[in-house]
């Protein structure tokens, strides 16, 4: 068993982005539109034991990297703002996956969390570009749910693999082949609908497997933090690293989708 264990702009997708902290946030991490290009939600994994890694709470980080009292806004009418960690976070992390003005996001130890917690989505498609030289892992994105409940998750190994996992009753996990601290950017997308679970990294599939549900709770989509005890290949640490880039979408975007969306990036 699991331990429970701004400014917006045009983003490639044609829709709208959400600049938080330095953090872009395409098609809205944090809510979505009537249109459904993105959305919130949030799952637990794996019951009510106790572990690591829960909700963040805090102030939120304007995008000049000032903090402040207010969480960051959210863009769709899910009106579900995020809280950024009071320590733990850089703000201005230059990226080059929007050009040479991009920026992002530095975790080291901190978490960007929704506030507004919400049912988990059934298909749905995660994404982030991040790079890391870490060799203790840790949370890139899940759903995090009470109890410190994690599922939808994707998260560094201590050796760099990628893992995606989900909870249905039982530990389903999926892991990339190649090791991806490396310093450099690259772009990890994960997806689970009628057909299971992809991986894909740099714009290509990196593993699949066949587990098409995961846990129904009301939780929290979260950047960083620990890997709860129970998934495999357990990560000792929190993600350190630069994120940017980060967007959910209540859709499962396709293998052409997610390549386009890679070689259309300056960093791809």
């Amino acid at each position: 068993m699991i331990a429970r264990g701004p400014g917006q702009r045009t983003n490639r997708r044609g829709g709208s982005a959400l600049l938080v902290g330095g953090l872009l946030v395409a098609g809205g991490l944090f809510g979505c539109g009537s249109d459904g290009s993105g959305m919130t939600g949030s799952a637990g994994a794996g019951g009510t034991a106790t572990g690591a890694g829960g909700r963040a709470t805090g102030s939120a980080g304007a995008a000049g990297g000032a903090t402040g009292s207010a969480g960051a806004a959210d863009l769709s009418s899910n009106r579900d703002t995020a809280a950024f960690t009071t320590s733990g976070i850089t703000y201005q992390t230059p990226s080059p996956v929007e050009g040479s003005t991009g920026h992002g996001v530095t975790l080291s130890g901190g978490q960007v969390t929704s506030t507004q917690p919400q049912q988990t989505p059934t298909t749905y498609s995660e994404e982030l570009w991040f790079k890391a030289t870490t060799t203790t892992g840790g949370i890139l994105l899940t759903d995090a749910g009470a109890d410190y409940a994690q599922d939808r998750i994707i998260y560094m190994t201590n050796t760099g693999h990628l893992d995606f996992g989900v909870y249905p009753g039982a530990v389903k996990t999926i892991e990339s082949p190649g090791v991806y601290n490396d310093g450099k950017w690259h772009f990890v997308v994960a997806t689970q609908a009628s057909d299971g679970m992809h991986l894909y990294v740099d714009g290509g599939l990196a593993a699949s497997g066949s587990t098409t549900t995961a846990q129904s709770y009301l939780g929290h989509w979260q950047l960083g933090g620990l890997v709860n005890y129970g998934w495999p290949n357990q990560p000792s640490g929190t993600f350190t690293g630069a994120i940017s880039d980060v967007a959910v979408f209540a859709k499962e975007l396709t293998a052409a989708q997610v390549k386009s969306e890679y070689t259309s990036s300056p960093a791809g």
